[in-house]
C-alpha cells in the first residue's frame, strides 16, 4: 500500500511539473520566477515523499506553502465558474495536505515501529 501511495504522489508530482514545463514552452502569462519556483516546490515535496530525512514532513509542509496558497487563492477566484480550472486548484490543494498527512502518519508509524509495538 505504501509503494501504491508513493507512486500516485509521483504521477501527481509529474503532472504538475509537466503542466508548467508545457505552459513555459507555448508560452504564459505567469513570470519565469513563478515557474521556477514551482518546479522547486513540487521538486522538492516530490523527493521528501521518498526520503528518509527525519524532518521530511516539515521540509514538505514548508514548500508545500506556495502551490497550496497559489491554487487555494485562484480556486476561489474560479469558485463560480466551477471550469475544470478550478478543479485542478482543488486537486492540487488536495494533494498538497495530503502529502503532509501521509508523511506525518509515515513518521509516526515508523516510529513505534522502532521501539517494537507494532
Amino acid at each position: 500500500m505504501k509503494d501504491i501511495i508513493k507512486i500516485l504522489f509521483s504521477i501527481f508530482f509529474a503532472i504538475a511539473i509537466g503542466v508548467h514545463i508545457y505552459y513555459l514552452y507555448i508560452g504564459s502569462t505567469e513570470p519565469l520566477w513563478k515557474h521556477a519556483l514551482y518546479f522547486l516546490t513540487y521538486g522538492t515535496c516530490w523527493y521528501m515523499i521518498y526520503s528518509s530525512n527525519p524532518n521530511s514532513s516539515w521540509i514538505y509542509l514548508l514548500m508545500a506553502l506556495f502551490p497550496f496558497a497559489e491554487h487555494a487563492y485562484l480556486g476561489y477566484l474560479l469558485l463560480e465558474e466551477l471550469n475544470p480550472e478550478f478543479w485542478v486548484c482543488l486537486v492540487v490543494c488536495f494533494f498538497m495536505i495530503a502529502g503532509f498527512v501521509w508523511l506525518r502518519l509515515m513518521k509516526k508509524k515508523n516510529a513505534i515501529a522502532k521501539q517494537g509495538h507494532f
